[in-house]
């Protein structure tokens, strides 16, 4: 490869600066993605009620459900274009980013074909009151008819970061993000259209990024770049994919189907513990940004030194990420604590809705450490190749843990307390069993701790 395409280049240089430099425009991308979602909260929270903010808040888990399986693929995606990147295997490194682009347009027709289909369905799984039910129900069929530019975008960036190319997706990002805010004004509160206005202005901006995306991965002066006409699904390409991505896809899609019927206990608290836990998981999501931004940087870091040979690095970037993941959360979680109730307060200022809020944020910002923790070390294993342990153990702590504890206490004590402490319990028991679990891994395809680095790969 030209020295130009080496721009993302971590296989060298000090680990440190290197991860924190990556990461920083992943951590701006993924605020704006989140005030994609906070902004039809805050909006529709305000200006029109907290029934209609209950409503979007209804439909986070099941959006997460079925794009979950989806972006599951991208983790692959970004695996394998990241090894191929770093051992400079031109030649299949199109292939993948051809494979790519095919493969996330017909995942993109699914997933809208199944959302809609489906709605119904799972909002009756839910449990979602009356008062709150046309709502939810309006909002989701809007948002999976424009869905494929969710999915594209989240797969097209995956390819460029598993480059090391963080900033470029951001500046269309940015865009993308101040026109979704500006249609949320004008349809929600101008136009008066209420969750379908949200609903739509999320669509119109995903859309945009992604032609925006489309264009810069054609047009790139790269040797990498994209050619429509190219397009074909190569069996080996996906192979590898599907080996890395699938078993995430069908481990997130069980998560998130578990968080349904976990929204489904939260539901029977009322429409004011439904709005204080949309207003939560919002507020949540934008505290797990630097966590989400450091496992992402890890599994590219990991993809890209595994592909070079350059093992002693891989160690050294974990702890790094660990200690920087956990540490922000740490942190942002005592902020939580404290400004609760402002916080509670940006989404819809009723007295129940800010009790619940509250409740959640004291029952489960203390912990949001563990699960960074978790997540960086998962972040390596998956740029190691290896999926399936983070998997499996995500699927026994979120899945069989936390239902066993929902279904064995909630019945006996009515009580929210004991509902959301669910979430840390099943935090912790996924990282002790990822713990355990990693450096026999390490040991496996990286050799004893503290072998030697090849030749010009000092820090």
């Amino acid at each position: 490869m030209s020295s130009a395409t080496i721009r993302g280049d971590l296989t060298r240089g000090p680990i440190t600066g290197k991860i924190i430099l990556y990461s920083i425009p992943l951590l701006l991308g993924n605020l704006l993605q989140q005030l994609y979602t906070m902004a039809d909260s805050i909006i529709v929270g305000n200006w029109v009620g907290k029934e209609a903010l209950a409503a979007v808040g209804a439909t986070s888990s099941i959006v997460n459900t079925l794009v979950a399986f989806f972006m599951g693929t991208g983790v692959g995606v970004t695996v394998v274009v990241s090894q191929y990147y770093g051992a400079r295997d031109l030649v299949n490194l199109r292939r993948a980013i051809h494979s790519t682009i095919l493969l996330t347009l017909a995942t993109g027709i699914i997933c809208t074909l199944l959302g809609i289909a489906l709605t119904p369905a799972m909002l009756r799984l839910m449990d979602t009151p009356a008062d709150v039910y046309d709502q939810a129900y309006e909002y989701l069929t809007i948002y999976f008819a424009g869905i494929i530019g969710l999915v594209f975008y989240n797969m097209l960036t995956g390819v460029l970061r598993a480059m090391g190319d963080s900033r470029r997706p951001l500046y269309f990002l940015i865009f993308s993000c101040i026109l979704n805010i500006g249609l949320d004004a004008l349809f929600v509160i101008v136009f008066h259209w209420g969750v379908a206005g949200a609903a739509w202005a999320t669509v119109l901006s995903q859309l945009i990024a992604v032609a925006a995306l489309l264009w810069l991965m054609c047009t790139t002066g790269e040797e990498w770049k994209a050619d429509l006409r190219q397009l074909h699904l190569h069996p080996d390409i996906l192979k590898k994919v599907f080996n890395v991505g699938l078993p995430i896809a069908l481990n997130s899609t069980l998560i998130s189907l578990s968080n349904v019927v976990v929204t489904s206990f939260i539901n029977a608290f009322g429409s004011d513990c439904m709005a204080g836990w949309s207003a939560f998981l919002r507020i949540q999501n934008l505290a797990s940004l630097p966590m989400q931004s450091l496992t992402m940087a890890a599994t590219t870091f990991v993809g890209q030194n595994y592909g070079a040979g350059r093992y002693d690095r891989i160690r050294k970037g974990n702890r790094i990420t660990a200690a920087l993941s956990g540490g922000c959360v740490a942190v942002i979680g005592v902020l939580m604590i404290l400004f609760r109730y402002q916080l509670t307060g940006l989404f819809n200022r009723d007295p129940g809705v800010l009790e619940y809020g509250s409740i959640f944020i004291l029952s489960q910002a203390p912990f949001l450490w563990l699960e960074a923790v978790r997540d960086s070390l998962a972040g390596t294993l998956r740029g190691l190749g290896d999926a399936k342990m983070p998997v499996l153990t995500a699927f026994c702590a979120y899945v069989i843990f936390r239902q066993l504890y929902l279904h064995l206490l909630t019945p006996h004590f009515h009580n929210i307390w004991l509902v959301s402490l669910g979430f840390p319990l099943a935090w912790f028991t996924c990282l002790i069993m990822t713990a355990l679990y990693y450096p026999y891994k390490c040991r496996q395809l990286l050799g004893p701790p503290g072998k030697k680095q090849e030749a010009g790969c000092a820090d």
